[in-house]
């Protein structure tokens, strides 16, 4: 039987399915974005606001633009595990008392934490807009921490790490991730590391809770009403405003800065290496190819991002045609030109068995060379645009998607104007501008090729490579931090 709350959202859901189904009306606007004022409050928290519900449905989302990268060295997964805590119990409420009041709310109120922001979301129908409000709001202040809840939540965490051994998509994935990030801002996991978490006391979250509730560092986002003169509209923003302004502010004014990771040794791996991570009894090979690339803010961005659709980004790519048409030898390949805002990485993510992965690297290796070295064709240029011209509207299908698309472009530094400008810029690619930018950013002497595999089984196999190899052991990625 679904509980109460899962019917609500179930309900919600379908709403918001029929507000795609509304496009904009006739010529009312000249932009994709849809009309939005700003409002200040008195604590000087920048409020964005888009009068543009079509259904009677809010959402709040509050960025505080700190995250897991101000953690300090050694407590890898505080914040997280805090951010986890927050709808378990208040001074008001225990744990039990605070999810059945979620499930009895018409909505959801959501905590998250990503590298270099946390966010909270408040989403639900108008005649809840103050309860859900406010039950954020108290979470977000007043949560208790306890400490029987807070050691099972660490538990949950530390098993969900140890199973990433047992997955070798996972395992491939997580050590390319830290390698890829070794020495950076952005080297720790969010979810936190093996040894760091189990140090991790509840005087850690109550320090990250005062690191990242920064009022002074934060933008909000509202989804309200029909019109700037909405009754509804208006009573929300007032609202929104009063509990915003009560907001406490510890460490207001105080310097932040992302810590940067000492570089862990034994994942200092030079450009051009072939590393095994080595978990006994796997059949097939995971492959991941990692390297870093350009920040997110790089006049280069719209040509790579054909590049990278021409790379891999759709069945008719190079490396799918390639490998998995051509020569049979995986199922797929993904390829994910990742831009963050201090660093960005290159990825190639794939598997074969494990008596193919010789012939895997090599071919791949020959394909990336040629990309750089001979370049891309005008026909794959122009079929690439066409593919991204013709998917962008899929993710702006209605005024909801559009409104937090712009805002989340807003807070990452870009322009006012990127959705608009974003077909034109990509019509503006050239075969001449792509191959530039590949050129500029992209050499595969710089890529790092993580397998996990049996070490012992693959080794032999892969005499045949030039390049250097270094074999690590499951564990070790694991318990890096």
């Amino acid at each position: 039987m679904m509980l109460a709350r899962d019917r609500i959202i179930s309900v919600i859901v379908f709403l918001i399915l029929i507000a795609a189904s509304f496009g904009k009306e006739g010529s009312a606007f000249a932009s994709i974005v849809p009309k939005h004022f700003v409002v200040k409050t008195n604590n000087g928290i920048e409020i964005t606001v888009f009068p543009i519900a079509k259904v009677p449905i809010f959402d709040v989302e509050l960025f505080f633009q700190n995250g897991a990268n101000t953690e300090p060295l050694g407590r890898s997964g505080a914040s997280s595990l805090m951010a986890s805590l927050l709808n378990r119990g208040t001074p008001s409420r225990t744990e039990t008392v605070s999810m059945k009041l979620l499930d009895q709310l018409a909505g959801s109120s959501h905590f998250g934490l990503d590298v270099d922001e946390f966010m909270v979301n408040a989403f639900g129908l108008d005649s809840e807009f103050e309860k859900i409000l406010h039950y954020s709001i108290e979470n977000l202040t007043s949560a208790t921490f306890d400490e029987r809840v807070f050691h099972r939540v660490r538990k949950n965490a530390l098993e969900s790490l140890s199973q990433i051994a047992d997955s070798p998509a996972s395992l491939a994935s997580y050590a390319a991730d830290l390698i890829a990030t070794n020495g950076t801002t952005y080297a720790r996991p969010i979810a936190g590391g093996w040894s760091d978490l189990q140090r991790i006391t509840r005087q850690d979250l109550l320090e990250a809770h005062r690191r990242l509730l920064r009022p002074d560092r934060m933008k909000a986002l509202l989804i309200a009403g029909r019109s700037e003169t909405d009754p509804f509209l208006q009573s929300a923003l007032k609202l929104l405003k009063v509990e915003l302004e009560k907001l406490p502010c510890y460490e207001c004014g105080k310097q932040l800065k992302p810590v940067v990771s000492a570089k862990w040794k034994p994942l200092d791996i030079p450009e051009g290496t072939l590393v095994l991570v080595d978990k006994k009894g796997f059949s097939e090979s995971h492959v991941r190819l990692i390297a870093r690339g350009p920040k997110r803010k790089v006049p280069e961005y719209h040509d790579l991002l054909v590049a990278e659709n021409i790379l891999g980004g759709t069945f008719g790519s190079r490396l799918t045609t390639l490998l998995r048409e051509k020569l049979n030898l995986t199922y797929s390949v993904d390829v994910n030109f990742e831009f963050g805002r201090e660093l960005g990485v290159f990825e190639i993510a794939t598997s074969t068995r494990n008596e193919r992965l010789l012939e895997l690297l090599n071919v791949l290796e020959g394909e990336l060379r040629g990309f750089v070295n001979d370049g891309v064709k005008k026909t794959e240029v122009e079929s690439a645009k066409e593919y991204l011209l013709g998917s962008f509207p899929i993710g702006l299908q209605n005024s909801f998607l559009v409104a937090q698309r712009y805002f989340r472009l807003l807070l990452e530094g870009l322009s006012p104007k990127f959705l608009d400008e974003y077909p034109e810029h990509i019509r503006a690619v050239s075969q001449e501008s792509v191959n530039a930018a590949i050129r500029k950013y992209f050499s595969y002497d710089r890529f790092i090729s993580v397998v996990v595999c049996d070490a012992e089984r693959t080794k032999e196999s892969l005499k045949g490579r030039k390049s250097p190899v270094k074999v690590v052991s499951a564990k070790q990625v694991i318990e890096t931090y």
